[in-house]
């Protein structure tokens, strides 16, 4: 979770996979609408995982797949498969509504 909020200066983002517990096809990278406090506490509490299907947003999972979800439907589109030791960088392009993902010759 981000400490500041995207704006057309900080747009980019970084993380690096320490562990994926085996799997990886479980984690999804992305970015997500500004959560509520509400939904903030209840996932810090641990009592539940958000993700693109409950909010909407853009996601990739560790397979690869790439997941835009608007609430009305998912597209999914080609991505690249990410592991433990990667650092996948996320840059959103505010005037071209897009988010890169990308990790060393990598990109979607």
């Amino acid at each position: 979770r981000s400490a500041q909020p995207l704006t057309a200066i900080s747009h980019t983002w970084a993380v690096k996979i320490i562990e994926d517990g085996g799997k990886a096809l479980d984690m999804v990278i992305g970015l997500l609408p500004k959560l509520s406090d509400a939904q903030v506490a209840k996932m810090e509490g641990g009592g539940a995982w958000i993700g693109t299907s409950v909010l909407g947003g853009w996601g990739m999972n560790g397979g690869g797949a790439v997941i835009i979800d608007n609430n009305n439907g998912k597209l999914q589109c080609p991505g690249f498969p990410f592991a433990k030791g990667d650092i996948v960088v996320c840059d959103l392009n505010f005037a071209a509504r897009t988010l890169t993902f990308s990790c060393g010759d990598r990109k979607a």
